[in-house]
């Protein structure tokens, strides 16, 4: 890794913590397609991802603690720690085709999930059928699992049920940060010096990880509910054509 290399990444984890923190989601779907186009493998970005979102997580969840639905959470997070090893599997697979594969398939991933939510569209209801949230949770695990990009899953869930800002806004995270650490030991037993250097980077960065974490606190906490929600799309679409560069190169 180059001076120029880890400046880029230390940037990435910055703007991710922001837009996560701000939005509820996507510190993966930022940070992973762009710290691919910086020069990282797959494991490294998912390992500075992994460790640079657990910090801002932990930030997030704490100062929103309060709105934290854990009851309504548990069937996500079993259904989500079940499928969690076929993501693992995946991301092995996809690690020894090469960067621009697995460029490609995270663009190709995160322009689904896109349609989807435009074709989903679910509307803030009292109540909403258990199995959707195992369905939700199941899908979160394979896609964190495979590039640390579970969010959007768990984001449509929440988006179904009629809930104020901060608990749409920590859900996603609560939900997610009980994966970190089975991402962090089989990443690190599997890929092992190159994802134990990214692991140590991703602690040597986690200030930048806090600053952006607060800054996204800061502004996700002034923003009504229907402009969130409007800015979740865009910030999906952003994360879809960031995704998309590896296919130009």
């Amino acid at each position: 890794m180059t001076a120029v290399t880890l400046g880029a990444g230390a940037a990435i984890l910055f703007a991710g913590a922001l837009v996560q923190s701000a939005a509820g989601f996507g510190f993966g779907l930022f940070a992973v397609p762009a710290l691919l186009v910086t020069g990282f493998t797959l494991p490294q970005a998912v390992m500075l991802c992994v460790v640079g979102s657990a910090l801002q997580k932990i930030v997030a969840v704490y100062a929103l603690r309060r709105h934290v639905p854990w009851r309504s959470l548990r069937p996500l997070i079993v259904s989500g720690l079940t499928t969690l090893p076929i993501g693992f599997w995946l991301m092995h697979r996809l690690t020894m085709a090469g960067r621009d594969a697995a460029g490609v398939v995270v663009a190709v991933l995160i322009l689904g999930l896109l349609l989807f939510r435009r074709a989903a569209a679910p509307t803030g209801r009292g109540s909403v059928h258990p199995a959707w949230g195992i369905a939700a949770g199941a899908i979160s695990g394979v896609l964190n699992g495979l590039a640390n990009i579970g969010g959007p899953p768990v984001v449509l869930w929440s988006l179904a049920h009629q809930w104020s800002n901060p608990r749409l806004r920590v859900t996603t995270l609560a939900q997610s940060l009980v994966f970190v650490p089975f991402q962090v030991v089989v990443i690190s037993l599997v890929f092992g010096h190159s994802a134990l250097v990214a692991l140590a980077w991703g602690v040597l960065m986690s200030p930048l990880v806090v600053l952006g974490t607060r800054a996204g606190l800061y502004l996700g906490g002034r923003v009504p509910v229907h402009h969130l929600r409007l800015g979740m799309e865009c910030l999906l679409v952003l994360m879809a054509v960031s995704a998309a560069r590896p296919l130009w190169s």
